[in-house]
């Protein structure tokens, strides 16, 4: 009866994300008008090399609670959230980072979108960016990323992001937003400039 009981929150809180992210897309440097129509889930190898040999000691760094550089509240409350169904731009240089870092080929952890911006991908089985290493798609799941140390640069500011007006704001879908500073003019100078770079 538990377990029945398990699932049915389970599938309740996926719902319930997804109906949120119709109307509040995540991990962008810019607030949009509307969840973007772009699946971000290609038909890619499950597993890389990279990931899986970074899986067991992220395990154990998640179990013990070491902090990782910059101690992120994020990490501090093991919230993964905006790291599912993602879709972070990332600049070229970014890219080559992240190859170099992982061995893996760009096409196995971004696309360009219809505007030739590239996004990081999701896993097929978790709905989450393939770096983030969580063996589940509930979102409040617990999950580290992986790649911490050379994440890109939108990732580093989340939940920090540019309103229409091209104000740095936080992003109220951020459950944790109380425990990060209010961003002022510097942060929203750093997202332009990142923004510009985007498609270079």
């Amino acid at each position: 009866m538990r377990h029945m009981g398990e699932n049915v929150h389970n599938n309740f809180t996926k719902n319930m994300w997804r109906a949120m992210q119709d109307s509040n897309p995540r991990l962008r440097l810019r607030r949009p008008k509307g969840y973007p129509d772009y699946p971000n889930c290609p038909n890619l190898p499950k597993s890389h090399p990279f990931l899986n040999h970074t899986l067991a000691p992220i395990q154990v760094l998640t179990a013990t609670g070491m902090a990782m550089s910059g101690a992120s509240p994020c990490i501090s409350k093991g919230c993964s959230m905006c790291c599912r169904e993602t879709v972070m731009p990332i600049t070229a240089t970014e890219a080559s980072r992240l190859t170099r870092r992982t061995g893996m080929a760009e096409d196995q952890f971004c696309s360009k979108d219809e505007n030739g911006i590239r996004r990081l991908l999701n896993n097929q089985e978790t709905r989450a960016c393939v770096f983030l290493a969580t063996s589940s798609d509930i979102p409040t799941a617990p999950g580290v990323c992986s790649v911490y140390d050379s994440r890109p640069l939108g990732c580093r500011t989340y939940p920090t992001i540019l309103n229409e007006e091209d104000l740095a704001i936080l992003d109220d879908l951020c459950p944790h937003t109380a425990d990060f500073d209010e961003p002022d003019e510097e942060d929203a100078h750093r997202l332009l400039n990142l923004e510009s770079k985007l498609k270079l």
